[in-house]
């Protein structure tokens, strides 16, 4: 039985993937890499998750933001995300590798707040398979 992808897998997927934290991904800045990296989130979270729209803008008060996203903002960055997955293929591949890394969280069951002990687990996890 498969297990069910939690946000913070998302979460993780995503601050490892832009090498960045929570914090800076829900900061109020309108940088375009950590819009890109909220727009994922969001994204990914409507996707593998059951959580509303509504759900999924309240998560960041956990990492500081002081307002939940509400569903239009959480709407617009999924439908942004989507047409680029469906425009560029580099953002399909972005889409896919975050997939894996959400699976394999979900898989081994690994939770992770720094993320630099994450890269040290992956590492190490990937030294075993070679």
């Amino acid at each position: 039985m498969r297990k069910e992808i939690r946000v913070e897998d998302i979460l993780n997927a995503v601050c490892r993937y832009f090498s960045l934290n929570a914090r800076d991904i829900f900061t109020t800045t309108r940088k375009a890499d950590l819009v890109e990296a909220r727009h994922f989130y969001f994204y990914m979270a409507r996707r593998y998750t059951r959580l509303s729209m509504e759900k999924i803008g309240t998560v960041p008060l956990n990492y500081g933001k002081e307002k939940p996203y509400d569903h239009s903002t959480v709407l617009h960055g999924i439908k942004k995300i989507d047409n680029l997955i469906d425009t560029y293929r580099d953002y399909k591949e972005i889409a896919i590798e975050l997939n894996s890394t959400i699976e394999y969280y979900t898989d081994n069951n690994i939770i992770v707040e720094n993320i630099d002990l994450l890269q040290i687990c992956l590492d190490n996890q990937l030294k075993k398979a070679s």
